[in-house]
């Protein structure tokens, strides 16, 4: 049973009844609301095993987290660009853990999850294609302000996949993370009832939100993982990949291989413009030389 959040977080917030929703990235999500207001909040939370973390590992990473977790413009705009932001950073002074509070988008769908009844449509992964780009021109190219006062002109996602791009419906908001990932080599089910997600994205009020910054998730990766550095240039890769998967309705062959974009069989569905632009992403042709550039591409699609 989960233990209740309230134990450790400041007091200005409080978990409802410790309530889980599943697992994203590198932490575990539960239902929250913020007292006073009485607003429901997402609680992110990340553990520090001592396997992976001795004490000093431990408090230097924690110190890191509150001085990381968090995005604001340098010149103090206020703008939405679908990013989903901490709304605070605890680091927990009695346990090996620490928390991130997030509104109620980190609980939308993930796209590893949204998509159950095989590959979307070429025009649907331009406008998912479309949407990542723009907020990726947006972080790639604006100055912004970190928690710890210092300021940093462009900033990589370094974390882009199936599993950090959330979509959600202002129509028809979905909350239910459980079982989320891809299973058996296929998108799994996002568990709505009204036919196809798929089919009827470009009808809804959808929007594509992106999450888990490796700014902060990848402080709880283990040390001797041994990431490499996030970097504006590997954005447009793995958003190359996510299109393909999109694309293809899958991540891996029936023998449990992963799909490889050089193989023919593995486009059947894709146009020609729309094939050239994901391998450009992907940098298996001339690759682009920023988000911006990728986008006004994009814009030129017939």
């Amino acid at each position: 049973m989960p233990v209740p959040l309230h134990i450790y977080l400041n007091p200005s917030w409080l978990c409802c009844d410790g309530s889980r929703l599943g697992r994203q990235g590198n932490g575990r999500l539960y239902m929250a609301i913020q007292l006073g207001s009485n607003q429901p909040v997402v609680v992110k939370e990340y553990l520090l095993p001592q396997p992976y973390f001795n004490p000093a590992a431990s408090r230097q990473q924690k110190t890191a987290f509150k001085n990381l977790a968090g995005l604001s413009l340098a010149d103090g705009r206020i703008q939405d660009f679908r990013l989903v932001q901490p709304l605070d950073a605890i680091a927990d002074d009695l346990q090996e853990r620490c928390y991130l509070i997030l509104d109620e988008r980190a609980a939308y769908p993930t796209l590893s999850r949204y998509f159950s009844h095989g590959s979307l449509t070429n025009a649907e992964v331009r406008w998912v294609l479309n949407q990542v780009l723009q907020t990726l021109e947006f972080l790639h190219d604006q100055k912004f302000r970190l928690p710890s006062g210092q300021t940093q002109t462009g900033i990589a996602h370094g974390n882009l996949s199936l599993h950090s791009l959330l979509i959600g419906s202002e129509n028809e908001p979905d909350v239910s993370l459980q079982s989320d990932g891809i299973q058996n080599g296929g998108l799994s089910s996002s568990n709505l009832s009204n036919g196809n997600q798929a089919s009827r994205l470009l009808d809804a009020a959808c929007f594509i939100y992106l999450c888990d910054l490796a700014l902060w998730e990848r402080l709880f990766d283990p040390v001797m993982l041994n990431v490499p550095p996030a970097s504006t240039a590997q954005d447009l890769v793995d958003l190359g990949y996510v299109a393909f998967y999109l694309l293809a309705g899958r991540t891996r062959t029936a023998t449990g291989q992963l799909l490889d974009p050089r193989n023919r069989e593995h486009w059947q569905t894709a146009d020609p413009f729309l094939k050239g632009f994901i391998l450009r992403l992907m940098g298996l042709d001339v690759p682009f030389e920023s988000a911006e550039v990728a986008r006004r591409e994009l814009a030129r699609s017939p």
